[in-house]
């Protein structure tokens, strides 16, 4: 049997199941698929590797949000706590880095 899930696609798992095999969120990106469905936890960079058997047992409670075509790379440049210990994070798409690496010389004001 072929996995539903495939590589580099952000994936849900039901709150049940994700409580089950002992998981805190339920959203995961796969990011591998071999013999085992390796899902990483965008949160907090958690893994875990799926076996076949028991992803065919959950496969029903295991869904693929998006794919590939619409998630983006970015860059964490920078994270800000204010005094009320709010979170800034400061990020740059990696389309964009990229084009700045190509074209170093352009102009603008800091």
């Amino acid at each position: 049997m072929i996995a539903s899930v495939n590589k580099d696609e952000l994936v849900a798992i039901d709150k049940q199941t994700s409580k089950k095999l002992g998981l805190v969120h339920g959203l995961y990106i796969c990011w591998r698929v071999t013999t085992f469905i390796h899902l990483i936890n965008p949160f907090n960079m958690s893994r875990i590797d799926l076996t076949s058997e028991k992803y065919f047992d959950i496969k029903d409670k295991i869904h693929a949000v998006c794919g590939r075509s619409q998630l983006r790379r970015y860059v964490v440049l920078d994270i800000e706590r204010d005094f009320n210990n709010i979170i800034k994070i400061n990020d740059d798409l990696m389309s964009d880095i990229n084009s700045k690496l190509k074209n170093p010389n352009q102009k603008g004001h800091l």
